[in-house]
């Protein structure tokens, strides 16, 4: 998987655009993100897919929390509209087995 966005520990800080900032980071990223763009409400099919292909990773993942550091799985709702679904039991389990939190973020316009 390709990071999207990342930095190390040490390095100059930046924009999103490539302005250097004052600083450095504290601490070091990656970020890994794919878009869907929902017609109905359903999502959960999304997740479970997304968490099949990180199951591959699990030895890095492990590796990762072992050596202090921490991953996280964010579900992004943009927008206005009805998103309601299940992410199943099973595929909760597995984000443990791989030691990722699960995030939540909406974004929303105020319905009209």
């Amino acid at each position: 998987m390709e990071g999207h966005f990342s930095h190390r520990v040490g390095d100059q800080r930046k924009t999103p655009k490539g302005t250097l900032l004052s600083g450095v980071y504290p601490d070091t990223r990656w970020r890994h993100s794919i878009r869907h763009t929902v017609t109905e409400q359903w999502f959960g099919s999304e997740v479970e897919g997304f968490v099949e292909r990180l199951e591959p990773h699990k030895e890095f993942l492990t590796n990762l929390r072992e050596t202090g550091g921490s991953a996280t799985v964010i579900i992004q709702f943009l927008g206005d509209g009805y998103l309601a679904d299940e992410v199943p039991p099973t595929t909760l389990a597995k984000l443990g087995e791989l030691g990722l939190s699960l995030g939540i973020e909406c974004f929303i316009d105020p319905q009209s």
